[in-house]
């Protein structure tokens, strides 16, 4: 019960930080209110299987955050996906590939940023 008391603080800080953004902090960050709400809103795990599967296209984390606008697309694609059990089922088998994972809805866009020059 602690944990879940700590993240819903850290939750409220998140959403009280990012109503407190002006214009200029918004165009810093890249991302408009809603997309940070959005992206504070999606549950931890759906963040980390879409980081997974990133990562089993090719994309780092640290490229994921670099294409901002990309991320928060991906992570609500991720978090409307129908297709949960055949990613789950993916990510468990070591030698499943990219070119199997036809089944998830960002793939195209994995393909796609994995092509992007560094």
């Amino acid at each position: 019960m602690l944990d879940r008391l700590k993240a819903l603080l850290e939750h409220r800080r998140e959403l009280h930080e990012i109503a407190q953004m002006d214009a200029r902090d918004l165009e810093d960050v890249g991302l408009s209110r809603g997309q940070l709400l959005q992206i504070v809103a999606t549950p931890d795990e759906v963040a980390e299987r879409m980081a997974r599967m990133a990562a089993r296209h090719g994309l780092t984390a640290v490229e994921l955050e670099e294409y901002r606008q990309d991320y928060a697309h991906l992570l609500a694609t991720c978090a409307q996906c129908h297709s949960t059990g055949a990613c789950t089922h993916f990510l468990a088998d070591p030698a499943a590939s990219a070119d199997q994972a036809t089944f998830c809805p960002n793939h195209e866009d994995y393909v796609v940023l994995t092509a992007q020059p560094g």
